[in-house]
């Protein structure tokens, strides 16, 4: 039987990552047909399963049974499809918050046509910026724990959330896995557009909550009284002012 197109344009590069993300990319199998595999150009093997097929072709996602797939796709005598360039050097570790990351930034980068073409883009920006998006990655899940224990004190964390953005709670993650983390790092590079979530002005809110000799609200002023949730804010203010920095080189050099 032909394809059936199930998605068309940005929605179908955003929906064949979200798929990659799923299928443990980045785990040797040692056979030709596994998830990333690349042929003709433009088309790349999304997922395997159930006697069917979902890959992309440009910007088309489909799905077709594997009889059918293999015979429009791979015919005696052609050549079987290679590993994708963005996968070459990817370890299983790595690649839980590569994916997620990939899947945050293919909702917003512009110029990306292809499937193929915005992983290859992707692929090479990660290759590059390596050490900063480890470094990044790091001190976000020490903010997010820092964030996450703030909401016992609804007093300091609604100031907290006002000065991150208007979608700080739906960016938030609840845990703090390496996917966790690199999804919430591509929220923050992509976030500053309209101001929906952002690092750039937290540290300032943060200092101006420690340094205040009256606190607002009687929750604000036990918060601060506590030395372990002081101490916590004070090196919430350091690590937020440092991730920020990253994730603004990140950002401009994406």
């Amino acid at each position: 039987m032909p394809p059936t197109v199930i998605a068309i344009g940005p929605e179908a590069i955003r929906r064949a990552v979200v798929i990659l993300a799923a299928g443990e990319i980045g785990q040797p199998r040692g056979g030709a047909l596994e998830p990333g595999a690349q042929w003709g150009g433009d088309r790349m093997l999304l997922s395997v399963g159930s006697g069917s097929v979902q890959f992309v072709v440009g910007n088309l996602l489909s799905v077709q049974d594997l009889a059918g797939f293999l015979l429009a796709e791979f015919p005696p005598g052609s050549a079987p499809p290679r590993r994708a360039p963005w996968l070459m050097g990817l370890s299983a570790y790595e690649a839980p918050c590569f994916m997620a990351l990939a899947e945050e930034l293919a909702q917003f980068w512009p110029g990306t046509r292809t499937a193929c073409g915005f992983l290859e883009r992707y692929g090479h920006f990660y290759g590059l910026h390596r050490p900063p998006i480890g470094r990044a990655v790091s001190e976000l899940r020490s903010m997010v724990e820092a964030l996450l224990a703030l909401q016992r004190w609804p007093e300091i964390f609604e100031r907290v959330a006002d000065a991150m953005g208007t979608a700080v709670e739906e960016s938030l993650p609840t845990g703090f896995s390496d996917a966790d983390m690199g999804a919430f790092l591509g929220r923050l590079m992509m976030g500053a557009q309209a101001g929906r979530v952002t690092l750039a002005r937290l540290p300032a809110c943060l200092r101006a909550i420690r340094e205040e000799s009256r606190p607002h609200g009687p929750q604000a002023a036990e918060c601060l009284r506590i030395p372990h949730y002081r101490r916590m804010i004070e090196r919430l203010e350091r690590v937020s002012e440092s991730a920020a920095g990253l994730i603004e080189q990140l950002r401009t050099e994406s």
